[in-house]
């Protein structure tokens, strides 16, 4: 770590290297279902303008585009019905994945790759060393 912050680097990319070398796999997830909980998010402010267009068209006395036997003012219904809630579970499980890491890496328990003898193929053992004996003067 010294020598990358020697190389410029700065200490957030060293904490987000750590956190990267305890538990990848979460913060990935986390960054994914942000990800798709941002792109959800995108679907209200789109469907509110469909359904506009939709109810503007059924008070002059026009139809909507139908797309099979509905038409799409309808889908725009099922669509936010069907993503609010999506997003809102996404972002709870992303919270708890998020604090769940916090607490791993605060206590320790974070899951770390153990290292490898790789003469042997197995992990070393990690039995403390014995003392020196030391002459009683």
């Amino acid at each position: 770590m010294a020598q990358r912050l020697a190389r410029g680097h700065s200490h957030y990319s060293a904490l987000l290297w750590s956190l990267l070398a305890l538990d990848s796999r979460n913060v990935f997830f986390g960054g994914f279902a942000m990800l798709v909980a941002t792109l959800l998010g995108f679907v209200g402010p789109l469907a509110l303008s469909g359904i506009v267009y939709f109810v503007s068209k059924r008070a002059t006395g026009g139809e909507d585009v139908k797309i099979g036997a509905i038409e799409r003012g309808y889908l725009w219904l099922i669509a936010v019905g069907v993503a609010l809630p999506l997003q809102g579970v996404i972002m709870q499980h992303r919270h708890y994945c998020m604090a769940r890491m916090g607490v791993r890496t605060r206590s320790g328990h974070a899951r770390v790759r153990p290292v490898t003898d790789h003469r042997r193929g197995r992990v070393p053992s990690v039995r403390p060393r014995p003392r020196a004996k030391h002459a009683v003067r």
